[in-house]
């Protein structure tokens, strides 16, 4: 058997290194990086293949949205344009159908009941009923002042409000004749 030197000297001019730890090193070096690699792939494949696709959903849903909102600003041109050719006639119609609606018999009875008996009306002029309510221009005469005051507190009393007497005269026969200006309010039922 032979035995070794227990000294082991080298005396070269350039020492060999004992390259064994770097040896290790480098190659865990590599191995954590293709585990990293690996790692970067499936999770590009993972969560990227998904996230592609869901751009593409949300880029189709953008479009559709422009479409939408290109179609309703061309909806909105073409309504403003047929309000502004037909507004007139429209208004009118609506007119017509607010005046076949509103309640004449429950305005004239209504009238009536406040109307005492020392009292008549000579004129009745209604204006366009706005809803629920009507302007009313007449001309009311009473064989006394304080008949005209009765049938002012009976309208009052009643649906009748802003009672104004622009104008009042005697006539012929002593009586009072006044123009009066009030708003009916219908009642709700």
């Amino acid at each position: 058997m032979k035995s070794r030197n227990g000294l082991g000297l080298n005396f070269a001019t350039r020492p060999a290194r004992n390259r064994r730890p770097y040896l290790y090193a480098a190659r865990l070096l590599s191995l954590l990086l293709v585990l990293l690699a690996a790692l970067a792939v499936f999770a590009a494949v993972k969560y990227g293949l998904p996230a592609l696709k869901e751009k593409s959903a949300l880029d189709a849903e953008r479009k559709l949205l422009d479409q939408d909102r290109r179609e309703l600003e061309r909806l909105r041109n073409a309504a403003g344009r047929l309000e502004k050719e037909l507004g007139a006639k429209v208004e009118a119609v609506n007119s017509v159908i607010m005046m076949k609606s509103f309640s004449w018999t429950e305005l004239l009875t209504e009238l009536e009941r406040a109307l005492p008996a020392s009292c008549h009306v000579v004129s009745f002029s209604p204006g366009s009923p706005d809803g629920r309510s009507v302007r009313i221009r007449m001309k009311a005469a009473a064989g006394s002042l304080a008949g005209l005051v009765k049938f002012i507190d009976n309208l009052r009393a009643g649906s009748f409000r802003d009672i104004s007497i622009s104008s009042q005269s005697n006539d012929e026969s002593g009586g009072i004749v006044a123009d009066m200006e009030l708003a009916y309010e219908r009642s709700e039922r």
